[in-house]
């Protein structure tokens, strides 16, 4: 959901976004960071690259982070 929100200079911040189980967009819009596990059991990490790409972010908007899928350390 977060993805299709107009938050005209608001950066947004996607934490694990599981865009293949809930939604159809297959890009994101730019000024969208996107932070993720890599060892995310629950959507996997292949997901957000899939998503990056298409989407024209720069490498920098794509941070590997954290160890589980709750970001929580």
């Amino acid at each position: 959901m977060a993805r299709h929100i107009d938050s005209q200079s608001t950066p947004l911040v996607l934490l694990c976004p599981a865009w293949k189980r809930w939604g159809g967009a297959t890009a994101v819009q730019q000024k969208r960071t996107i932070l993720h596990a890599p060892a995310d059991p629950m959507v996997p990490f292949a997901d957000s690259e899939e998503l990056v790409h298409p989407s024209g972010l720069a490498n920098e908007a794509w941070i590997a982070t954290g160890t589980e899928y709750r970001l929580a350390d």
